[in-house]
């Protein structure tokens, strides 16, 4: 288990949205894109949940005009073990994603303004790191223990190797 950080920060819950400029296919983002938010929420000790393809509306500068946008959402809840604030996980995200990256050009990640977080409660059904590569899944109440995939297949290659002993 992750050892619980001295001093305090603020609980608070943080809304990245990504959402995929045109001519990008999401597929080709995805899973690079989740699995870096995955790792943060590791790293940090997070509550996270992902949501696909979601359809939101954005405010436009002309009123008449809403726009509706196809998102994913990922969620953080920080933890009695979050060992980052908010403020600063925010700009970690700025700086990993900034313009200049030139494998996400065309992928807009951004911060749900705290005004929509209504909307958005954070899910029944999330997952929190524990130890690696074990996470708790919670879904409908119940919460079981589970080894993400990658991980399993890490393992698995891994093992087939000759051992150098």
């Amino acid at each position: 288990m992750t050892r619980k950080i001295s001093g305090k920060n603020k609980p608070f819950r943080l809304i990245v949205c990504i959402s995929y400029g045109l001519g990008n296919r999401p597929i080709n983002y995805r899973d690079p894109l989740f699995d870096i938010f995955c790792n943060l929420a590791w790293l940090y000790a997070f509550d996270y949940a992902i949501q696909s393809d979601l359809m939101i509306e954005v405010d436009q500068e002309e009123p008449d005009d809403p726009k509706t946008l196809n998102v994913d959402l990922i969620q953080f809840r920080s933890t009695e073990y979050t060992r980052i604030s908010s403020r600063d996980f925010r700009a970690l995200i700025k700086s990993l994603f900034n313009r200049s990256v030139p494998i996400f050009q065309g992928v807009d990640i951004g911060f749900l303004k705290q005004r929509f977080m209504k909307r958005f409660p954070f899910p029944d059904d999330y997952n929190r790191p524990l130890v690696y590569p074990y996470i708790e899944r919670f879904s409908g109440g119940k919460s079981k223990v589970c080894i993400i995939e990658s991980s399993i297949y890490d393992l698995i290659i891994s093992e087939g190797k000759p051992s150098s002993n």
